[in-house]
């Protein structure tokens, strides 16, 4: 027969753990509160084992049990550091021209993370002071933000892998075949970070292989794979503002985004065309149509 009490005090923990993790991704408490939780479940768990040590069988399940609540709770605990942060800032940075000759320019964003102040203006005051561009846009940190970039922090403990602009680069490279010093140089950039630049070496490159021509000033941001389909990047409307600004008439970037540039586009009132590609084809196609329609 089952014994409901010890089955009920075995799945309290769990049961506790993942209601206040429910709760902290809905941003209804936070970080600390969710780490009183994870310790209030591992202590129900550890006394049960105390005062059931002597129960056959329960004894080793609520000793199972309590070693999973403790690696639970050193696994969310880190949690804790990331409260301080609660504005990511986005400003305005000068569009990068790779190759003079290719009209082909790369939009680059100064982003930094504001913490502890929860305030939007006074944020926006505080690192204006700091950065040399003018902010374009703030985004508000939630919970499920912080728990995303605990898990890749964790992550990168474990798994080796590339930073996000050495990754692009490695695409960039294996995409085009070809060295380009345009590209070379730019990759050796000590200012840029991300993976957004990525479409636009990858036009810099095939342009300097002579595979098309351009005349016109084009905006370009977009991630790529090694295969140049076109990935989604962060700062769509941020980028489409830039170009908008610099008066470029025509941004390039991933279909994924362009919904919000157009709605940057339409809250802003600019005038610019914005094109969405999925692959470095289509891109290429699209910069042969303008540059034939003016």
């Amino acid at each position: 027969m089952y014994n409901y009490k010890y089955i009920s005090l075995a799945t309290l923990p769990f049961i506790l753990y993942v209601s206040a993790l429910f709760a902290y991704l809905m941003n209804w408490i936070s970080g600390f509160q969710f780490a009183l939780a994870n310790l209030i479940a591992t202590l129900i768990v550890l006394v049960s084992l105390l005062v059931f040590r002597n129960v056959k069988k329960w004894d080793k399940v609520f000793l199972g049990v309590g070693v999973v609540m403790l690696a639970l709770l050193l696994f969310e605990y880190s949690l804790i550091n990331y409260e301080k942060v609660t504005y990511e800032v986005v400003a305005e940075h000068d569009p990068v021209l790779v190759n003079p000759d290719s009209g082909i320019y790369v939009l680059v964003v100064y982003s930094e993370l504001g913490t502890y102040i929860e305030d939007a203006t006074e944020m926006k005051e505080v690192m204006q002071q700091g950065i040399q561009g003018e902010i374009l846009t703030m985004q508000k940190i939630n919970n499920r933000m912080r728990y995303t970039s605990k898990n890749q922090e964790l992550l990168s403990y474990i798994k080796s892998a590339n930073k996000p602009f050495q990754q692009m680069a490695d695409n960039v490279n294996a995409y085009l075949q070809v060295e380009s010093p345009f590209v070379d140089t730019f990759l050796q950039r000590d200012d840029v970070d991300g993976d957004s630049a990525g479409l636009a070496l990858a036009l810099n490159g095939l342009f300097e292989q002579g595979l098309f021509e351009n005349e016109q000033r084009i905006a370009v941001t977009g991630a790529i794979d090694a295969k140049g389909n076109v990935k989604e990047i962060g700062s769509a409307d941020a980028k489409t503002l830039i170009a908008a600004k610099n008066g470029f008439s025509y941004i390039l970037m991933p279909s994924e985004n362009v919904a919000e540039a157009e709605k940057a586009k339409l809250m802003n009132a600019l005038a610019i065309d914005i094109i969405g590609v999925d692959h470095i084809d289509q891109a290429v196609r699209e910069i042969t149509r303008i540059n034939n329609t003016r």
